[in-house]
Parts: structure tokens; C-alpha cells; sequence
């Protein structure tokens, strides 16, 4: 008997099988490979979006902006009556306010889901932050903004910090736990004191 599980992409789950100990050898170094290559599992992944995605012939905004919030804010919510602090990252991207034209141009090999940089993906972040920001304000709840965090870098080493227009690399993470660490710690609202949980204030 076999047991599967499967590397998520953005094109779905791609599985693997973990074969049987009585599998051949050859077989079984394969499936040891496909499970532990994270090299490998990638090229998978987009070799699946590329059957099961077409490029996008048109980038457009997000019709469910007032959703999206609400969403949020329910969510958030549900955790507070919970008793729990919900904290709110707005996630870096790789654009940003301010980049040249040669850092469009070069970051835009870096899309996999449209046909290029357009300032209006710039302004649709723009407005996910605001909303964001908006239901952290109205809920009470910590916001930390990893975009601000990320705009002191620029051209090859911002570039660095990303797999593509949307996923941080192994650095990139690094500097973003870094600033959530700082912010949970040390920063005004900060939630963790000395190791330990901040209480949340009884008003």
C-alpha cells in the first residue's frame, strides 16, 4: 500500500507516492528524491501551471475590494472573541513606491501570472494595505507593515529578497521575521515581553 502527499504550488497539489518497502530500489530512491528536492519539486509545480494555467492575457484589479475587507475583519474578530490578539503583516512585495523604470523592467521577468509590470498592481497593493490598516484600526489590532520594513532596499539586492513578484526568498524571509521580531518585541503594541505573552489590557 502506498501513501501519497503532494508539493502545493499555485497550480494545485503535485503528488508523490511514498512506495511500499517492498518497492524496487530504484523506484524507491526516485520517490526518496521527488519528496526531499525542493529543486525538483519546483520544476514539477510549474511544469504543472504551465498545463493547467494559460498566461493571463490581461492583468486586472481586484472587483471584491469591500469583500476582501470584510473578510478580514470577520476573521479578526472571530479570533478576538476567542481571546486571542490577532496581528495583522502587510506582506512585502517586490515592487514598490519610487523604483526605476530599469527596475520595472527587470522585475517584471519575475511575473508568473501576468504578461508584465502595470502601476495599477502597484495601487491594487496599495489599497490591500489600506484595508488592512483600516481593520487593524478598527478592531484594535497590531499591525506591522513589512512593505515599510523592505523600502530602504533596492534594484539587484531587493530583487534578491524574492523568488518572484510575490514570494519571498530564504533572505528575504530572514529579513521579515527579523522585523516581525523586532515589532512583537519592542515595538509600540508589542505582544511579547521578556518571552513571555503580553496580557491583553482588560478596556
Amino acid at each position: 500500500m502506498e501513501s501519497h502527499w503532494g508539493a502545493v504550488g499555485s497550480g494545485g497539489v503535485v503528488p508523490y507516492a511514498t512506495p511500499p518497502p517492498q518497492a524496487p530500489w530504484a523506484r524507491r530512491i526516485s520517490s526518496f528524491v521527488a519528496r526531499h528536492s525542493l529543486l525538483l519539486q519546483s520544476f514539477v509545480i510549474r511544469a504543472q501551471m504551465r498545463k493547467q494555467k494559460p498566461p493571463m492575457a490581461q492583468w486586472s484589479v481586484d472587483p471584491y475590494q469591500d469583500a476582501f475587507a470584510s473578510d478580514v475583519k470577520a476573521l479578526v474578530q472571530s479570533a478576538q472573541s476567542h481571546g486571542q490578539r490577532p496581528v495583522l503583516i502587510l506582506y512585502p512585495a517586490l515592487y514598490y513606491r519610487g523604483m526605476s523604470n530599469a527596475e520595472a523592467q527587470r522585475f517584471s521577468a519575475l511575473l508568473w501570472d501576468a504578461t508584465g509590470y502595470r502601476p495599477e498592481m502597484l495601487a491594487e497593493l496599495d489599497r490591500k494595505h489600506a484595508a488592512l490598516g483600516q481593520v487593524a484600526l478598527s478592531t484594535g489590532s497590531l499591525v506591522i507593515d513589512g512593505q515599510a520594513a523592505f523600502s530602504g532596499v533596492r534594484g539587484a539586492e531587493r530583487r534578491a529578497l524574492f523568488l518572484d513578484s510575490e514570494h519571498l526568498s530564504a533572505a528575504g524571509c530572514n529579513k521579515l521575521a527579523g522585523t516581525l521580531c523586532e515589532r512583537l518585541t519592542l515595538g509600540p503594541g508589542a505582544l511579547i515581553v521578556q518571552g513571555q505573552a503580553r496580557k491583553k489590557p482588560d478596556n
